[in-house]
């Protein structure tokens, strides 16, 4: 046996309990497989430096981080510390916007606000098989550089004429064209009255930048987001926004008083409230 894989499988038969509680249905095949994820051309070798690894293990960081990779849609992606991790509920939204694209062959410009890792715009631009003008704006310059990595590994999946772009920006302040599609996952979480329902896995390892707000600036924050979107929009565009499954009433009530012709709600796959359709 390789120097690395009795390395591991002592540490795995040391500390088994305690990981097996921060990550259900670990086992050692499957931390075999992180560690050639990490070292994908050093693990043939006899000697790999895994004290680093095994000090993330014990601290219960997310695979994902751990792995710099979390698999999406149809894709994996890379991740860090300063991008949320996609989540399968997420995919819906990627579900209905190509979907929309491929009813409506003349939507042409979409904006993923707050875009992170890239995730949602590259999963939607590699289903479609026609040129599309994406854009990717985020307040974080290190989620840009994210999605720009993301970009690098996946942009010969897009279209060849496809044209993509990353902005750093707040929300749609800035922009002055018309989108066809605008994608939003934005923070949607009240920082003191939502904390307790939030998992201690994201309160301690996910930026909280693209998941919190704070509890008297949510109204405002998002009255300011929904007029910016209603003035982004072009006749026959379209706002997809995943939401908070105890807030997406109040902010659909918001967008009913700017004037959206159609404001609806979609249930995800639990039956929880989540995706916020708006339509001028």
């Amino acid at each position: 046996m390789q120097a690395w894989k009795q390395e591991l499988s002592s540490f795995w038969q040391n500390h088994s309990s305690s990981l097996i509680q921060s990550y259900p249905g670990l086992n050692l095949r499957r931390l075999e497989q992180a560690v050639q994820t990490l070292y994908p051309f050093q693990f043939q070798s006899d000697i790999l430096p895994l004290t680093n690894f095994f000090l993330k293990l014990k601290t219960g960081m997310p695979l994902q981080y751990v792995e710099h990779e979390a698999y999406f849609y149809r894709a994996p992606f890379y991740v860090n510390e300063h991008t949320l991790i996609p989540r399968s509920e997420t995919e819906m939204l990627v579900e209905m916007a190509i979907k929309e694209l491929k009813i409506d062959p003349n939507k042409r410009n979409i904006i993923d606000v707050g875009t992170g890792s890239g995730a949602i715009l590259l999963s939607v631009g590699m289903e479609i098989n026609r040129p599309l003008n994406l854009t990717g704006v985020d307040m974080s310059l290190k989620a840009l550089e994210v999605a720009k990595a993301n970009y690098q590994r996946l942009q010969y999946s897009l279209h060849p004429e496809t044209k993509l772009s990353f902005f750093w920006g707040d929300r749609l302040q800035g922009f002055f064209q018309k989108f066809d599609l605008i994608l939003t996952n934005p923070p949607y979480i009240k920082r003191n009255s939502d904390w307790e329902k939030v998992h201690a896995k994201t309160q301690e390892f996910e930026p909280h930048l693209a998941l919190f707000l704070n509890d008297e600036e949510y109204t405002e924050w998002f009255t300011t987001f929904l007029g910016q979107i209603y003035d982004s929009l072009s006749a026959s565009g379209l706002c997809l926004m995943e939401g908070h499954e105890d807030h997406l009433d109040g902010i659909a009530d918001i967008a009913k008083k700017d004037g959206f012709h159609k404001v609806e709600i979609v249930k995800d796959y639990n039956e929880q409230k989540r995706i916020l359709i708006l339509q001028k």
